[in-house]
């Protein structure tokens, strides 16, 4: 049996603080320190955009709601030769401005939640879940009303028992 799980908390990872959350928000600060950026106390209250012009959820950047999804697809062959159980994949993609999926990858490996820890099998759900999250749709995220990217991290957990 195959049992994919997607909540929509998970969906809003950018907005709940987690260990995998504080450490992609430290090694963004780190980036803008190494960019030679300054913090004022305008730019807390005025949401900037990254690098990449994507901006994080919070403040007057409202999120983006999810309208399509799709679960990851694992080939029967593959559950077959694996013991698989629970696993977690954490992505990070882009919402652009249409509400479509860019620049998606991983950020930590459903390896790492793998009782197994089978490397090819991790693999092969890692991929699954970056097809599908690919194929995602969204009403963008809005800063005053008007669409704007947004960079989120989205938790795909997959179960096959």
């Amino acid at each position: 049996m195959l049992a994919i799980a997607l909540s929509a908390v998970a969906l809003a990872l950018s907005l709940v603080p987690s260990p995998h959350y504080s450490a992609i928000q430290s090694a963004a600060s780190s980036l803008a320190d190494t960019n030679n950026k300054s913090v004022t106390s305008d730019d807390a209250t005025e949401p900037t955009p990254d690098k990449d012009g994507a901006y994080r959820i919070g403040g007057t950047v409202k999120p983006p709601k999810l309208i399509y999804s799709i679960e990851p697809k694992i080939a029967k062959k593959d559950r077959k030769n694996t013991r698989w159980g629970k696993t977690t994949t954490l992505i990070q993609l882009t919402i652009d401005t249409e509400g479509h999926v860019k620049n998606v990858h991983v950020i930590k490996s459903s390896l790492e939640t793998m009782k197994s820890k089978d490397t090819e099998a991790a693999a092969i759900v890692d991929q699954s879940c970056l097809d599908a999250v690919s194929q995602y749709r969204f009403e963008p995220a809005t800063l005053n009303a008007k669409a704007v990217p947004v960079l989120i991290n989205v938790q795909v957990q997959v179960r096959i028992y």
